[in-house]
């Protein structure tokens, strides 16, 4: 959609926003997960698959193609942009 739409376009890039910011909330337990979440765990799961997506697509360049690797190409642009995480902070 934003890359679809030119207003947009120009105001969603590294120039015009400074921060994002991801919140993950549920209001539900873990229910019938616990046996997954135990083979799994919570960070593979939730962090690398589903909140790093989402990084992904709101900060992503736009690609230059529409396969899969052209999509592909451009998110990993972003996780190679990233500064490392800084434990102590």
């Amino acid at each position: 959609l934003r890359f679809a739409n030119q207003a947009l376009a120009e105001l969603w890039d590294r120039n015009s926003i400074s921060e994002i910011h991801i919140t993950m909330a549920e209001d539900f337990g873990v229910e019938d997960r616990g046996k997954f979440y135990d083979a799994v765990g919570a960070l593979r799961d939730v962090v690398l698959n589903h909140l790093l997506q989402v990084l992904a697509l709101v900060t992503m360049e736009p690609p230059v193609g529409s396969s899969a690797d052209d999509l592909n190409d451009k998110k990993a642009e972003v996780f190679r942009a990233m500064a490392p995480l800084d434990p102590d902070r």
